[in-house]
């Protein structure tokens, strides 16, 4: 057999092109057109309307790990952590969803007090706006997503 393909590549080399040519567009074809090409979905899980994406859950998991660890040192079971990070965000976005269906909303207000009224944001028993956006830097957080993430919880204790 391998003699053939030989002496028909010395002889006929249009031939083999041609096949490799076809191989290679299969395979072109085979993957990019039917899943292997299509973009990624950011979500762990979908509630509803709602759904928890995948920063979310990275963080919600790495803050449980983090106080696991800390209060029980090393007898954390990663699974379980992972499993506690999902359940929690799914049941926050439940409870989203049922505030607004009964209307409830968080004003700016609550907001605004719930954010001074934050220990770690306290310098001398006061708020200290260049604490709080410390404390937000070592936590990869932004202004604008942790006062997303207070509405939410919030709304979600309401």
């Amino acid at each position: 057999m391998i003699k053939l393909i030989r002496e028909g590549s010395r002889k006929y080399p249009w031939i083999l092109i041609t096949l490799m040519l076809m191989i290679v567009v299969a395979f072109i074809v085979g993957m990019g057109w039917w899943g292997y090409g299509e973009a990624r979905t950011d979500k762990v899980a979908q509630v509803g309307e709602l759904s928890v994406s995948i920063e979310e859950y990275r963080r919600t998991y790495r803050n449980l790990y983090d106080y696991y660890k800390e209060n029980m040192g090393d007898d954390v079971k990663d699974d379980e952590v992972k499993q506690t990070a999902l359940e929690t965000l799914v049941q926050t976005k439940l409870w989203v969803q049922a505030a607004e269906r009964l209307g409830l909303t968080v004003t700016p207000a609550e907001l605004r007090a719930q954010v001074i009224g934050e220990q770690a944001f306290h310098k001398n028993g006061r708020f200290h706006p260049d604490v709080y956006r410390t404390v937000l830097l070592r936590n990869r957080l932004t202004p604008s997503l942790f006062e997303a993430l207070e509405r939410e919880r919030l709304l979600a204790d309401k």
